[in-house]
């Protein structure tokens, strides 16, 4: 299960402006539908474009002209977990108005249910090729296909366009401000618990899966498999024999990081450094443990913090009458051993 909050600058700042009319939001997101496009909510079915647009539009006393008047939802299931419900649009408008439940309680300064959100989702089975992704596949995985060509298999998820003020026009709700105001990884944790309950769906949920996205198919397996094999091939072409890297134990960790950006990344790397004659130890727990950087990374910064309090305290034992430091390092240095606008 992937859940995300589209940040216009990122993702289409023109079919996403939300600083004016809800118009353009809802414009684009007709593309599949055309006319016949409805929106739902927790009160109602079939909401029609036009009551979308005038909704959001008058929901925002409160808010400045350059203010953003609404926030735009991503929920897509994965292939597999559009399976295990039979891809029914009523299930998926269950667990949507789940989601909307998690969104409301997740805003820490505030009590709000779902009830005091106005919100309007609407469900595509669609997805295409966009330029930039086909830019970025191998020549071989991109043959003959074009952008706007539809990407196969099961593609269902769903839009939701949230008021970025509850009903009552007291409070303003801002998902991309500050993290202790609304966690997105919480959110996104509780989205995934949610759908197993609801479905009685059986998978573990962890933070590398909510980025994951959807999971492969079995063409994608078969796609990433022949990827793998032809750059474990190049990157031998630079090893002697008893070096040589095995295809199928790469491919099996390229199955457990489920072909993460971040392993064929390192697989890249790998090859790289063997042309330059500079190869990990071992290249397997190199590739296994790609994916675990970012808490590697995160338990470095916590270490250094820890490290800088233990130097404060030394500091302050070690201060003389007059209230400086004796002997310990240039206060010039000092005063750089922690930025203090550094964020965790």
């Amino acid at each position: 299960m992937h859940s995300k909050i589209i940040d216009p600058a990122r993702h289409g700042s023109k079919v996403y402006d939300n600083r004016s009319t809800a118009a353009f939001a809802v414009t684009y997101l007709g593309h599949e539908q055309g006319d016949k496009l409805r929106f739902f909510n927790q009160e109602r079915e079939a909401v029609t474009a036009e009551e979308v647009i005038q909704a959001l539009d008058h929901n925002i006393k409160g808010l400045r002209k350059e203010e953003e008047k609404f926030h735009c939802l991503v929920l897509s299931p994965s292939q597999e977990e559009l399976r295990h419900i039979g891809n029914e649009e009523a299930k998926l408008k269950q667990f949507t108005q789940a989601v909307m439940e998690n969104y409301a309680r997740n805003f820490q300064r505030k009590k709000l249910t779902e009830k005091d959100l106005l919100w309007f989702a609407c469900i595509h089975h669609e997805r295409t090729y966009s330029h930039r992704e086909l830019q970025q596949m191998q020549a071989e995985e991109k043959e003959g296909l074009q952008p706007g060509d539809k990407k196969p298999g099961l593609q269902t998820h769903i839009h939701v366009l949230v008021s970025r003020r509850d009903r009552s026009m007291r409070h303003t709700l801002n998902p991309r401000g500050q993290k202790k105001t609304f966690p997105i990884k919480t959110w996104q944790m509780a989205n995934g618990k949610t759908f197993q309950q609801l479905f009685d769906y059986h998978r573990e949920v962890t933070a590398s899966r909510l980025k994951a996205g959807p999971s492969w198919t079995e063409p994608d397996r078969i796609r990433h498999d022949k990827r793998i094999g032809q750059k474990v091939d190049q990157l031998n072409n630079w090893l002697p024999l008893p070096l040589q890297l095995s295809q199928e134990r790469i491919r099996e960790i390229g199955r457990q990081t489920e072909y993460s950006k971040s392993f064929f990344l390192n697989l890249y790397r790998l090859e790289k450094g063997a042309r330059q004659g500079k190869l990990p130890e071992n290249p397997y727990c190199y590739l296994e443990s790609s994916h675990k950087k970012e808490q590697s990374h995160s338990k470095a910064r916590s270490l250094s913090l820890e490290m800088a309090g233990v130097l404060r305290k030394l500091s302050a034992a070690f201060q003389g009458k007059d209230g400086y430091t004796e002997d310990l390092t240039p206060r010039k240095k000092r005063n750089k051993e922690i930025d203090p606008s550094y964020e965790l």
